[in-house]
Parts: structure tokens; sequence; C-alpha cells
């Protein structure tokens, strides 16, 4: 996995977050958000340990 690729995931997060696009504390089905980010389910569950 691409090093960049945690910090990029858990930073698009945050944008999403911040301008309630997503709920802060509300459960994201790993599914669901791979398709909402547009990215493979791998580097997401990488990112969650951040």
């Amino acid at each position: 996995m691409n090093e960049t690729t945690q910090p990029a995931i858990v930073q698009t997060l945050r944008g999403k977050i911040f301008p309630g696009e997503a709920s802060p504390g509300r459960r994201l089905a790993e599914a669901r958000l791979a398709q909402w980010l547009g990215m493979p389910h791998t580097p997401l569950r990488h990112a969650r340990t951040i």
C-alpha cells in the first residue's frame, strides 16, 4: 500500500465530516464507505487504525 494512502483517506473523511456530509461518531459500513470514497476496502481497513 502506498504510504500516502492512509493520510489521504483520513483527510478525505475529515473533509466530509466537518462540513456535515458525515456525522461525527456515525458508524460507516466498510463496503458503503469504500463505495462512497471510490476506493478499495483494503486501504480503508489500514486507515481505520490511524
